[in-house]
């Protein structure tokens, strides 16, 4: 079973598309995490106000086979390594959400949401 979640960064560092996708971007485009586990770009709303952080939307998609295997720390470990720098909520309006939930900028709360949506999914 495939499960896949939407998870949009808020963020004024946009150096964050290049870090995980490298020089060449394109909407669609994917990179994997780990075995089974990947990452695609959805697209990005920047805004030409100053003070205004751009918005990229991403899907994280994984088999449950392989969300078992690896465990939900792995990804939680993965994604908070790529925005713990690039996230500043302290400058307003920057923020990870992931499935609607706006999550704290910590390892251990993105897998929890991680966890909770995944679980979610199973019981439906």
């Amino acid at each position: 079973m495939e499960h896949s979640l939407r998870i949009d960064v808020y963020t004024r560092d946009v150096r964050l598309l290049p870090d995980i996708f490298g020089s060449r971007i394109t909407v669609g485009q994917r990179a994997q995490i780990a075995e089974g586990v990947s990452i695609r770009s959805d697209g990005t709303e920047e805004f030409r106000s100053v003070d205004v952080p751009a918005i990229l939307h991403f899907t994280l998609e994984l088999s449950e086979r392989s969300a078992e295997a690896i465990g939900t720390g792995v990804i939680a470990a993965w994604l908070y390594d790529k925005v713990k720098a690039r996230i500043h909520p302290e400058r307003g309006g920057e923020k990870l959400v992931i499935e609607r939930t706006e999550v704290e900028l910590e390892e251990g709360a993105i897998k929890r949401v991680i966890t909770e949506n995944l679980d979610w999914e199973k019981k439906e």
